[in-house]
């Protein structure tokens, strides 16, 4: 029997490979499986986010939901934006599970005038809780934006303080009743 290379046997050209002798396939394969697995891990924040589109604004609520969907950051609270769908300027989505924004909704069927708002920034929310979320309205500005958050997200501070500056620049503040 011929020897080829160092006590391997085989044929020329060819090196048979061993778990003991060559960890280089097991490392290899090992940091694929890694890639994939945090790959995949990220995909939920790249799936657009289903977001029911709110009525169609016209005239000047058209023109600051406009506004609004050019101003919102690229974060909230650090939680990156994702695509919703449909499309639409109207909403917006972040992170997992999603932060949804919404422009031009309507009166939360629960508000009266005399509801206490969480004013952040010069900008007054109208907090409801539900089982899964807290959804935050902004009953004194035209038009009005919506912010459903997910009770897993945890503190609301952080993102409705990130959403001020653009809310406060595109819509309009409206008294009480109005």
């Amino acid at each position: 029997m011929t020897r080829r290379g160092p006590h391997r046997p085989g044929p020329p050209g060819r090196r048979l490979l061993t778990a003991g002798r060559n960890p280089a396939p097991a490392v290899v394969l090992l940091a694929a499986l890694t890639a994939l697995t945090a790959l995949t891990a990220g995909c939920a924040g790249t799936r657009p986010v289903s977001v029911p589109l709110p009525i169609a604004p016209s005239g000047a609520d058209r023109l600051a939901c406009d506004r609004l969907s050019g101003a919102l950051p690229a974060t909230l609270d650090g939680a990156k934006r994702r695509p919703t769908t449909p499309s639409s300027p109207l909403t917006a989505a972040y992170g997992e599970p999603p932060i949804v924004v919404v422009c031009n909704v309507g009166v939360p069927g629960s508000y009266v005038p005399s509801a206490r708002l969480d004013v952040v920034n010069g900008v007054g929310w109208f907090a409801e809780a539900g089982d899964t979320e807290i959804r935050f309205t902004t009953v004194l500005r035209a038009p009005r934006v919506l912010v459903r958050l997910p009770k897993a997200h945890g503190s609301a501070f952080g993102v409705l303080v990130d959403l001020a500056g653009p809310v406060s620049a595109a819509t309009t503040a409206r008294l009480p009743g109005g």
